[in-house]
């Protein structure tokens, strides 16, 4: 009998500690996890405060451009490397320092009894461990992190753990600013700008629990026959003392301070009781769209909130777009994948909105369950003057269609962008050339008097333009695939061509010289790569 209950309690001992293993360890690095990390700060802070100690630093350091690995050589070393990047930061530190797993690609060390100089040190202590390469798949991978500094008794520091944390993210995110592999300490003006942060979060949760925000409506029109195929909704806030605020400045403020939920679930309840009223005044097949966040993509209640929003105002399923950003959907591809699936079955389609800004899904486009892709405006702007831009417009285009998705171009303000995105074969477009964003009433006061319900989209032949730039008997040739297609010339201007760079060598294509393709160096995009005949490279 005694036997049986040494054994009983060495079971329940070792599942104890398993359990608490799994709840405060990081599963991946085995570092702790988030959840450890803050109660071993505010224990520090506690001794700090009590014993008259030094201040205590945070050091918050995340990956640059990390997603680029998982691009190009998958999930699988990209927890690899995260593994790694964790056992060079324990051993570049004091064995009395916390280093800690935040979550994603970031991660945080605490370290008591350092000023803030002694902080810089240990932050260049561990940009050098980070600058040896990682020998990972055959490949030799360099990797730098962009570091925030905050240490306790800083300016604005009010001794809370979770508030010194933010100044280090804050300073973390400001380091991104400036470029891969800088370290920013937190200093009075981030101080300054992290209050007017705070005030604004606070003050944009009484917008929604007061229904402050509205929402306004951009028509989506088809390029080849100006019907309105649909509506976006968009975010408005006109504060009572601020007046209006942008959308980037507090749905920015929504996601830091974790209301991007809440805001998602206001968005999609409004929206969909207004497509009611806009469905008078629609073709039947009209559709409304509404952006869902990363934090909400990454949930578990995404569905729920858009089942229990098209119910209450009696919305068929069928039209409701989720427009989500490429970043969002990869930061687990799995779960949004599945996410993304459960709701296209129940009849709600998708939009991979701002395509070509993130660093992100192109190479996992084909796998997720999406309908349209939205050309970020940015694409859009120069797309009659810039050759490049319009290169860029034209592999992206090419590319959809190669993954079947139908294309819609954001930000179409001439007649000379329009008459170039109908020659590319994009489908719909969105802009000022049509219409701003309207509240309800006027929207619907607009479509009335459209005739035939219809934008003009036939801009005079005469002046139709010519593509910016371009000489065809100068562009080389290539064997790719079925037939011989067109090299544009790009210069590599940021991560969308890291992106498109990452997709080509996950398929197997090549430069003409027979060259992987690679992001710092991408000089040309395949413009015939989408073609519906055209199969992905032998071997």
């Amino acid at each position: 009998g005694s036997l049986a209950k040494v054994s009983d309690v060495t079971d329940a001992t070792r599942v104890a500690a398993e359990l608490r293993q799994r709840v405060l360890y990081d599963e991946l690095t085995g570092l702790p996890n988030r959840t450890l990390l803050c109660e071993r700060l505010r224990q520090a802070l506690l001794r700090s405060r009590s014993c008259g100690r030094s201040p205590v630093s945070v050091l918050f350091a995340d990956l640059d451009q990390f997603q680029l690995v998982n691009d190009s050589w998958g999930h699988a070393t990209g927890d690899r490397l995260l593994a790694e990047v964790g056992q060079r930061l324990t051993s570049s530190v004091a064995a009395t320092a916390t280093v800690a797993r935040f979550g994603g690609d970031g991660f945080v060390v605490v370290s008591e009894d350092t000023e803030q100089a002694q902080a810089q040190q240990i932050a260049d202590d561990i940009q050098r461990a980070l600058a040896e390469p990682f020998d990972l798949v055959g490949q030799r991978l360099h990797v730098t992190a962009s570091i925030g500094i905050a240490s306790s008794g800083s300016p604005g520091d009010s001794g809370d753990a979770h508030e010194l944390l933010q100044f280090a993210d804050a300073a973390m995110h400001s380091a991104k600013t400036r470029g891969c592999g800088h370290v920013v300490a937190f200093d009075l003006t981030l101080a300054e700008e992290a209050a007017a942060r705070l005030s604004l979060g606070n003050d944009l949760r009484d917008a929604l629990d007061d229904d402050q925000l509205d929402l306004h409506y951009q028509p989506i029109v088809e390029l080849g026959t100006g019907r309105v195929l649909g509506v976006e909704a968009l975010a408005r806030w006109h504060h009572p003392e601020r007046g209006h605020i942008a959308p980037t400045e507090f749905i920015g403020v929504a996601e830091s301070q974790g209301l991007a939920q809440q805001l998602d679930s206001w968005a999609l309840r409004r929206a969909c009781r207004d497509m009611a009223v806009l469905r008078h005044h629609l073709e039947p097949t009209a559709t409304v769209s509404v952006n869902v966040s990363a934090q909400h993509l990454a949930g578990n209640d995404l569905e729920a909130t858009v089942v229990e929003a098209l119910r209450g105002a009696g919305v068929p399923a069928e039209a409701l777009v989720l427009e989500i950003t490429e970043s969002a959907a990869m930061h687990d591809p799995t779960h949004a994948r599945q996410l993304l699936d459960r709701l296209r079955s129940l009849g709600v389609a998708v939009a991979i909105d701002d395509f070509g800004t993130g660093y992100s899904s192109l190479a996992y486009l084909k796998q997720l369950p999406a309908e349209s892709l939205k050309i970020d405006r940015a694409f859009i702007e120069h797309i009659a003057d810039d050759p490049d831009e319009f290169a860029v417009a034209t592999a992206i285009v090419d590319l959809a269609r190669a993954t079947k998705l139908r294309t819609v171009a954001e930000g179409v303000e001439t007649t000379e962008q329009l008459e170039l995105l109908r020659r590319l074969g994009c489908a719909a477009g969105q802009g000022y050339l049509w219409s701003r964003a309207l509240p309800l009433d006027e929207l619907v006061k607009k479509l009335k008097q459209l005739p035939r319900g219809r934008f003009d989209v036939h801009p005079r032949r005469d002046l139709a333009p010519s593509p910016p730039g371009r000489s065809t008997a100068q562009e080389p040739e290539v064997s790719v695939g079925h037939g011989r297609h067109r090299l544009l010339q790009l210069h590599d201007e940021g991560a969308s061509l890291n992106t498109i760079a990452a997709a080509l060598n996950s398929e197997g294509y090549r430069t003409p010289h027979g060259q992987r393709w690679h992001r710092t160096t991408v000089a040309r995009v395949i413009t015939g790569i989408a073609h519906p005949d055209l199969s992905p490279p032998a071997g």
